[in-house]
């Protein structure tokens, strides 16, 4: 998972493909972005800047379950907004 945040790109890597129907990311608690299983890239937008935030990819099924422990990363956004 490549998630693209103001002057920033960050790659999450998932453990386990196998019947994952979507991806989310999760910051605070908040989903900011969610995709299909076959979309490996997100763009974040809305951030603040100069702001450290925690991403977390989370994993779906076809039965709505998520998981709770995917990879996380903390990022500090730039006070550049290119």
């Amino acid at each position: 998972m490549q998630i693209r945040c103001p002057s920033n790109y960050v790659i999450l890597a998932a453990d386990d493909f196998v019947g994952v129907t979507g991806y989310r990311i999760v910051a605070g608690g908040k989903v900011l972005a969610s995709t299909s299983e076959y979309e490996k890239k997100v763009t974040l937008s809305d951030l603040e800047v100069n702001t450290n935030y925690t991403f977390m990819v989370e994993a779906g099924d076809a039965s709505g379950n998520w998981s709770t422990s995917g990879p996380s990363v903390t990022v500090h956004t730039s006070m550049n907004q290119e």
